[in-house]
């Protein structure tokens, strides 16, 4: 309900021809070329990043059953992100037969590794903001200091965090919650883990802001590098809000409101409105590719094997 109460609210809003004569000028066979390559390069580092993530902390898990488990989770995904982690977790807690908690404390210490990343992007995006001599930048000086304070927090939180999964600081009463399942893989990161698991979230999330900042380019919304790494972040969580189907409005509405400066709105609209569904639907296909692989190998290993053939042991 929320994607079609938001879709009603922008069209009620925007001149529908307007955004298709925003479309028809942007350079769309250059968009199809970095759109596909985008999407294949983030499938396989994206992957890369799980199976690391579930090797270190729960068991060896073949990178062609991982590979199905990322490409069925697009469906998921269409739903929305934190399905599709369920999803994962699930599929993997089969395949390493681990307990499903422990395999959703995986997927949840990964989650929080991202955010660091999008953190590191914002640090990077707020450097390159404060130090532009473009006058439209995103957000006006005196508002920069501030968002440096509250990033440096996040920092702090999340460094803060590790004294206690690591050191054993048990800061009172929160000793209580190191022995759940679900916090499983928390206590098991050592900063090796740390360091290895940013470094390839990294490489993932960059390829996501070269992507969007060449794309936007091609809309012809002029928007400086740093002002999209600062975005991304914004748009990135809003679209894991449980409010929409697979962001359709939300995001949108969170692009219109933040590339106001470097660009007309039917621009704006039209390549949020694009790239979502082109996303969407490239990534339905390497799901259902990965799906008929998935039950190739289900019906070759016997019966009661599902999702990617028998599980593995630790």
């Amino acid at each position: 309900m929320g994607s079609v109460a938001l879709i009603a609210w922008l069209i009620s809003r925007h001149d529908l021809l307007d955004v298709r004569d925003a479309l028809s000028q942007a350079d769309l066979g250059g968009l199809a070329v970095l759109w596909l390559v985008s999407i294949a390069v983030t499938f396989v580092v994206d992957t890369l990043g799980l199976r690391m993530a579930f090797c270190l902390i729960n068991g060896p898990i073949a990178w062609s059953k991982i590979l199905k488990i990322k490409g069925v989770s697009y469906f998921l995904n269409i739903v929305n992100y934190a399905a599709a982690s369920g999803g994962i977790a699930w599929s993997v807690s089969k395949r390493l037969r681990v307990p499903l908690a422990e395999a959703a404390s995986t997927m949840l210490f990964l989650n929080v590794v991202d955010l660091l990343v999008l953190n590191a992007l914002v640090s990077i995006g707020l450097g390159l903001e404060w130090f532009t001599e473009a006058q439209d930048t995103l957000l006006p000086a005196e508002s920069i200091r501030p968002l440096l304070i509250a990033n440096l927090c996040v920092y702090l939180l999340y460094f803060g965090s590790m004294t206690y999964w690591n050191l054993g600081w048990n800061y009172f009463v929160l000793g209580r919650l190191r022995p759940l399942a679900v916090f499983n893989a928390f206590r098991l990161a050592t900063a090796r883990i740390h360091i290895a698991l940013f470094g390839a979230r990294l490489v993932l999330l960059g390829v996501y802001i070269v992507m969007q900042y060449l794309a936007l380019q091609m809309f012809v919304v002029d928007v400086p590098l740093g002002a999209v790494m600062i975005v991304n972040t914004v748009v990135t969580l809003v679209q894991t809000l449980p409010i929409s189907i697979a962001g359709f409005g939300t995001v949108q509405v969170a692009m219109l409101e933040l590339y106001a400066p470097y660009g007309s709105d039917s621009a704006i609209l039209a390549y949020s409105t694009v790239s979502l569904l082109v996303f969407i639907l490239v990534r339905a296909s390497i799901g259902y590719v990965c799906l008929a692989l998935d039950r190739k190998d289900a019906s070759s290993d016997g019966p009661g094997v599902t999702m990617g053939g028998s599980a593995e042991g630790r």
